[in-house]
């Protein structure tokens, strides 16, 4: 099939808040069950990660790039897999408590803003 039919720039589900009764009814325009994907970063989002191997470094180089807040306007830091301790900017916080000595506050913080000038 067409990978196309799954955009959501170009399908029914275009736009930053198509209408319900858009979303609700991309099966009776498309024939397809399935057929609303959801893009992979999405303002809920509160972390994402890519880990990286790579063939020509020892297992204990591998690297996690590690981004906090939605992926599209977050930026990712690399950790690598050997070290035992996580930064703490990293390994505290709370999603309801705002802290910006907390990396997700910080990079909730551009984001919003970016996405304020940028959508």
């Amino acid at each position: 099939g067409d990978p196309s039919r799954f955009d959501p720039s170009e399908t029914v589900g275009k736009g930053v808040y198509p209408p319900e009764e858009e979303i609700n009814s991309v099966e009776a325009f498309s024939g397809y069950p399935t057929a609303f994907e959801r893009a992979i970063s999405i303002y809920r989002c509160s972390y994402s990660w890519v880990s990286e191997s790579r063939a020509a470094v020892p297992n204990e180089l591998g690297l996690i790039w590690f981004s906090q807040y939605a992926p599209h306007a977050a930026g990712s830091v690399p950790l690598y897999v050997i070290n035992p301790d996580i930064p703490t900017a990293f390994a505290t916080g709370h999603l309801n408590k705002l802290d910006l000595s907390v990396s997700y506050w910080v990079h909730a913080a551009v984001g919003n803003w970016a996405d304020r000038f940028y959508v």
